[in-house]
């Protein structure tokens, strides 16, 4: 939340160096940083305070996280069924909860939104490559992939860190 009200109140130049945290730590070449923007852009469009905009978006990851595994199971591997379980038991597992509320995992849990997404539209990349009559998916799909897997970067290390290391298994 410390990085949200700092970006807030130096958007959109933001300072190099972020004291608030121990003796200063440079805030640009640190933590990512992607998602406290969200939340101050989030805070700016809308009636939200930092910290309504913060949980709200910390709330949110939780749901799109569950339908990027829904779909990611139903595209990929064609099973709406173990979508729709994988999805519910991703909802009730208590760690899906516990990383933002008690351990406050706030890149890491929105990143966890483009990790499903990742893995799918990498998916769905090679089996348009491996397509013999060729369109525009295939360069739609690599397009959403570049995004998703960008995006993860910016959000978390470890989720990108995660994503690549899907792809390399798959």
């Amino acid at each position: 939340l410390g990085y949200a009200i700092w970006l807030d109140k130096y958007f959109p130049e933001i300072p190099h160096w972020f004291p608030d945290q121990g003796a200063g730590v440079s805030l640009l070449h640190g933590y990512q940083i992607m998602p406290h923007y969200v939340v101050v852009l989030v805070q700016r469009l809308s009636p939200l305070s930092i910290l309504q905009s913060f949980r709200l978006l910390s709330f949110v990851a939780i749901p799109l996280t569950a339908v990027g595994i829904y779909m990611f199971c139903w595209l990929s591997l064609r099973k709406r069924t173990v979508g729709f379980i994988a999805m519910v038991l991703y909802l009730l597992a208590p760690v899906t909860w516990t990383w933002i509320y008690d351990w406050g995992f706030f890149g890491q849990h929105i990143g966890m939104i483009f990790l499903p997404l990742a893995l799918l539209a990498f998916e769905k990349t090679l089996t348009s490559y491996a397509e013999v009559r060729h369109g525009g998916n295939r360069r739609l799909f690599f397009l959403v992939l570049v995004v998703t897997f960008v995006f993860a970067s910016l959000s978390h290390i470890l989720v990108a860190a995660a994503a690549a290391i899907g792809m390399i298994i798959y």
